[in-house]
């Protein structure tokens, strides 16, 4: 495939995973702070509790064979056949563990009405199983414009439903009911635009393949999940559900937006290099173009987020303020997070899954034990400074071991220099503090209602954002850009080999 032609479809893909992300992240965000106006911090904290969990059991269903499907070179009917199969028995079977787990999970946060809750979220296991392998193959097949859609398709279609439930008085229910319809319309919507549908064909040779893959890969997400995720897996354990919604809500907001910027990053990471992976001159440009990417278009909005923090939480009303603190602190995490965004596809698009399972494991634990002192330290104070120290000790881990290993793995199987990869985080940290400097002198001069001073600081904010953006780091644009229209696939071979076995051949 020619250069130009490389280049195009790799903008188009970028441009549509940046629709998807972004417009689903805009749109939860949207979501949750009504939700969070309506049914307060108590109800908003009972159902994160129950979703981190049914999260957890969902990943474990997955086995990463989503990753599997999209790394191998060569994928035949019976891979896809097999890998389908595989994800759709272990749904059924973690649905049912879902369920008959809910009461001890209740038992250990002391919540007896989470044990309902956890019930009734246990079929989204199931739903989020029928659409892994059709993700899979779209995001194989770069397919990112369909992807999209449906996506935002899914993401409204929930939306509307949870409000529209918590209006009725549903209460957590409310939130049940989005992450259900979301699941559900995603899956109607994936099913009918994919011209893939299961056979079947089911082999131990392709299960075997699969799963010599997958396993890496899902023990990596088992550890990616316990280090990103420890706070809210186990701070109902110290705290209960009145701090767990205020803590999560802005964590929810910072995950929005590192989902919406460097999960489009990540989300064409894998196909982008695993067709380099033999090839170190190229690899390495490549993570270095995706790492300019993701930082570039990151900082600045977290920079944005940082300066309407207050204003923005004193609109959902006094019961939250306390949130405001912990998406300031969070907001380093998320600088980190787009930083390292880069690390698991290198690991996966070089063959190593297992070695950036054990990295992350060990981050994992860390990361555990850091949350675990935080929660006896923090035992008797106040629920805001529970939940701002319990981000802090985020921030500390996130600044310091995190960042020292990304600089390991992209220097040794990437090949890129340590220096020049920070080099390149020179110009976004500079436009993240104008940001900062200017957002918060507009917040002294612009005195008056919550709503006013989030529309004044938050419009000088973003103009000053995209300005000094397009000024100090003037690649970003080009990176991103691209005619959103149409798109190529790459293509996905039945039993016998083609002449160019590489699944994104061009890419």
């Amino acid at each position: 495939m020619p250069q130009s032609a490389e280049r195009s479809r790799f903008a188009r893909a970028a441009g549509w995973s940046y629709v998807m992300d972004g417009g689903r992240q805009i749109l939860s965000v949207a979501v949750t702070f009504v939700l969070a106006a309506l049914l307060g911090p108590e109800t908003f904290g009972l159902a994160a509790m129950a979703i981190v969990y049914v999260l957890f059991v969902d990943m474990v269903q997955r086995q990463g064979m989503a990753s599997a499907l999209i790394q191998r070179r060569v994928l035949t009917a019976a891979h896809r056949d097999t890998g389908f199969w595989l994800v759709l028995c272990t749904s059924v079977v973690m649905t049912v563990v879902s369920v008959l787990g809910a009461g001890w999970w209740a038992g250990v946060n002391r919540t007896p009405e989470l044990e309902q809750v956890i019930v009734r979220l246990s079929p989204l296991v199931l739903l989020q199983g029928l659409s892994t392998v059709q993700q899979a193959l779209l995001r194989r097949d770069m397919s990112f414009r369909v992807l999209a859609t449906r996506t935002l398709v899914a993401v409204t279609t929930g939306g509307v439903v949870g409000i529209l439930g918590a209006l009725a008085g549903w209460g957590v229910d409310a939130l049940v009911a989005q992450q259900l319809t979301t699941a559900g319309v995603t899956v109607v919507a994936l099913w009918h635009a994919s011209d893939w549908l299961p056979g079947w064909r089911f082999t131990r040779k392709a299960a075997r393949e699969l799963l010599g893959f997958s396993s890496g890969a899902f023990l990596t997400s088992l550890a990616v999940f316990v280090n990103n995720r420890a706070d809210a897996l186990l701070i109902g354990v110290f705290f209960g559900p009145f701090v767990v919604g205020i803590y999560r809500l802005g964590s929810r907001l910072v995950d929005m937006v590192v989902a919406a910027l460097v999960g489009p990053v990540q989300q064409i990471a894998l196909p982008e290099l695993a067709p380099h992976q033999h090839d170190p001159s190229e690899l390495a440009t490549r993570v270095q173009r995706l790492g300019r990417i993701s930082v570039a278009s990151t900082v600045p909005v977290l920079a944005c987020l940082v300066v309407v923090a207050d204003p923005l939480v004193a609109t959902l009303g006094g019961s939250w303020l306390g949130s405001a603190a912990v998406i300031k602190v969070l907001c380093i995490v998320g600088v980190v997070r787009a930083v390292v965004a880069v690390d698991g596809p290198v690991l996966q698009a070089t063959g190593r899954p297992f070695l950036q399972a054990g990295v992350t494991a060990g981050l994992a634990s860390l990361s555990a034990v850091t949350f675990a002192i935080a929660g006896v330290v923090l035992e008797d104070s106040g629920s805001n400074t529970q939940a701002f120290g319990v981000a802090v000790s985020r921030a500390v881990l996130f600044a310091t071991p995190v960042l020292v290993v990304h600089l390991f793995i992209v220097r040794r199987f990437a090949g890129v220099d340590p220096w020049e990869e920070m080099r390149h985080l020179a110009r976004p940290l500079a436009v993240g503090a104008l940001v900062l400097l200017v957002g918060s002198a507009l917040d002294l001069l612009l005195p008056g209602p919550a709503i006013v001073r989030l529309l004044g600081v938050g419009s000088g904010a973003v103009l000053v954002a995209v300005a000094a953006t397009v000024r100090l780091v003037p690649g970003c644009a080009a990176l991103v850009a691209g005619r959103l229209r149409g798109g190529a696939s790459g293509p996905v071979q039945d039993d016998e080999p083609p002449v160019d076995p590489r699944p994104f051949a061009g890419v």
